[in-house]
């Protein structure tokens, strides 16, 4: 597990928020796909779900990044989700 992530977890568990890194656009795809796996493993169905909503397409521009359909829909099926 990437090591920024299992700090943002552990973020989450003890506060119940996101830290800045996640919540600010800065590399936010992958980060939240690393805590979209890490979520899934250690069983923290919230912030599944919170993961599973920030990597949704929006319309007007927001949301999947072109570079990574590909990945973000084998990771979506590796850890069952919607």
């Amino acid at each position: 597990m990437d090591a920024r992530a299992f700090k943002a977890m552990l973020q989450f568990i003890y506060t119940d928020t996101l830290p800045k890194v996640v919540d600010d656009g800065g590399d936010d795809v992958a980060m939240t796909q690393h805590l979209l796996v890490a979520a899934d493993r250690y069983g923290i169905e919230r912030l599944k779900a919170i993961c599973e909503e920030r990597l949704l397409p929006r319309g007007g521009g927001g949301g999947v990044v072109v570079g990574m359909v590909a990945a973000t829909l084998a990771l979506a099926e590796q850890h069952g989700c919607r």
